[in-house]
């Protein structure tokens, strides 16, 4: 087997047994000395550097890199440094004209000041009567006297007529319910107030106009050997809600007789659901109020202002009350009518609330002041 391989071999390489033996072996190349720090190139016979020269290598483009950049930089100082400079010869210029100048002020003013008191030298006496003197001119104004201005006429008053409400229908409204308290004199002279009040008088007001509107509320019946007209609980608080919208409890009302109170006007007491008021006629004032003027305030509030006229006798209707036109007058009407003579004038602060989708207005506060006789005055 080893036979047929090297005659294969040599077949391929052209060499007999022989040349084969004879052949003398070749010596081997021998590959240089690698220290470990070479970069050998692939395809190229160059000699073999050495780790040392490559980084010296390294080391001069460093150099150069410096070298460039330091002639830049040499470049670059020589304008700068005659810009700098000029700057500092500028400085030295304006430096040195500020101190001549801060030195030559005291020298400056100094000159001016001996000017000055030379101009202001007295001339001598002999120089000072050869220069004739100027006779002053002396001009006469004649002042003519300003007119005093007449006194201006004091303007004439200005009578304000009153105007009343603007809607006759409101006027008309207003003007009765107030009368209802003037007719018969109610809360006056002392007035009426929410917060503090008499019940016995509120009774009376209700009273007094059921004798004059609602007749058939009034009933009778005795306590003892007296008798007595009587009123409801139920109907007083009904017209009490309608005039001053409040009500009154049981509690608050008198239940026994007080004979000393029996001669006061609003004298009643009240027992078992009914008030009892002595059987006596009552005075009706034949009067009638008139608004004057309504204004607005806060919280809902209003105030009117109004007159007190008083009927003469012979105005009335058939029986005896009021005629109605006199509840449609206007203040100028009623300044005019001369059946109407004022008595007294006065205020009711209202306030106003809802019922039944209608709104209502009640008195809160409500004030009367006599007017004067023309001898009173």
């Amino acid at each position: 087997m080893n036979e047929k391989w090297k005659q294969l071999m040599r077949t391929i390489t052209g060499r007999t047994g022989e040349e084969e033996e004879t052949a003398a072996p070749l010596p081997e190349r021998e590959a240089p000395d690698d220290p470990g720090l070479t970069d050998p190139r692939e395809g190229m016979e160059l000699p073999w550097e050495t780790g040392e020269q490559n980084w010296q290598r390294t080391l001069d483009a460093r150099r150069e890199k410096r070298h460039a950049v330091a002639k830049k930089i040499h470049r670059g100082w020589i304008p700068l440094t005659v810009l700098l400079v000029c700057c500092l010869f500028i400085l030295a210029v304006s430096i040195t004209y500020l101190v001549v100048r801060d030195q030559r002020l005291p020298e400056l003013s100094q000159t001016a000041e001996n000017e000055t008191v030379q101009e202001a030298k007295p001339v001598p006496e002999a120089e000072a009567e050869e220069t004739p003197r100027a006779t002053p001119k002396i001009e006469i104004v004649y002042v003519t006297p300003e007119p005093t201005p007449e006194p201006e006429p004091e303007p004439e008053p200005v009578i304000v007529e009153p105007q009343g409400l603007d809607d006759p229908e409101e006027q008309r409204l207003m003007n009765t319910f107030l009368s209802r308290f003037a007719e018969q004199g109610a809360f006056e002279p002392g007035g009426y107030n929410e917060d503090d009040f008499d019940h016995q008088q509120l009774v009376h007001f209700v009273y007094h106009y059921c004798r004059l509107y609602q007749a058939d509320a009034i009933l009778g019946a005795k306590d003892g050997n007296t008798f007595y007209y009587t009123l409801p609980l139920e109907t007083v608080n009904e017209l009490l809600e309608q005039f001053f919208h409040l009500t009154l409890e049981e509690k608050d009302l008198r239940t026994t007789k007080d004979p000393e109170a029996e001669s006061r006007p609003t004298y009643s007491f009240y027992k078992k659901g009914y008030f009892y008021f002595p059987a006596e006629e009552i005075e009706t004032l034949r009067r009638v109020t008139v608004i004057r003027e309504k204004t607005e305030s806060d919280e809902g509030l209003f105030t009117l202002y109004f007159d007190i006229y008083a009927l003469s006798e012979e105005e009335s209707d058939t029986a005896g009350g009021i005629l109605e036109r006199y509840y449609d007058l206007r203040p100028a009407d009623a300044e005019a009518d001369p059946t109407l003579t004022k008595e007294a004038s006065g205020t009711m602060t209202c306030g106003t609330y809802e019922q039944d989708a209608e709104k209502r207005f009640y008195p809160v506060d409500y004030r009367v002041e006599r007017v004067p006789d023309a001898g009173e005055e």
